[in-house]
C-alpha cells in the first residue's frame, strides 16, 4: 500500500497533483523549488510532449525526445503511477490504485486536479 502520511520530522506542506499533462508537469516543476512535499499521481511515468508528435511522425526526432520522465526533469518530486479511485475531501486523502492493481492512499494539504480531457469523458 502506498501511503502519503507525513513523517514526524517532515512538516512541509503536502501537495498532490493528479495528472501529468502540461498542467501537472509544469506545475510540479515550479513547486519543486518551494519548500513543499510534491507528489504527482499519473497514469504513466512519462510526460508526452505533444508539440513534437508531427516531427516524430515524419522521422525528424527520435521517439525518446517526446517522452520526458517527470522524475528526471523534476528532482525531488515523487511520482506515483496509477489512478485516483476516490477522493475524500474531508480527510484530505486520495485512495488510489497503482499500476500493479494494488490499493494505496495519499494524504495532502493541497490538491491540484490537472487531468486532461479524454474522448468519451
Amino acid at each position: 500500500m502506498t501511503t502519503g502520511t507525513r513523517q514526524q520530522s517532515d512538516t512541509r506542506p503536502r501537495v498532490v497533483i493528479i495528472g501529468s499533462g502540461f498542467g501537472g508537469f509544469f506545475t510540479a516543476r515550479q513547486l519543486r523549488m518551494a519548500d513543499l512535499h510534491v507528489t504527482v499521481l499519473a497514469a504513466t511515468d512519462a510526460f508526452l510532449y505533444s508539440p513534437l508528435l508531427p516531427d516524430l511522425a515524419v522521422g525528424t526526432v527520435d521517439a525518446r525526445s517526446v517522452m520526458v520522465p517527470p522524475s528526471s526533469s523534476s528532482p525531488g518530486v515523487r511520482v506515483v503511477v496509477g489512478h485516483a479511485d476516490q477522493v475524500d475531501l474531508r480527510q484530505q486523502r486520495i485512495h488510489n490504485i497503482d499500476r500493479h492493481g494494488s490499493p494505496g492512499e495519499l494524504s495532502y494539504d493541497r490538491l491540484l486536479l490537472t487531468r486532461t480531457a479524454s474522448p468519451g469523458c
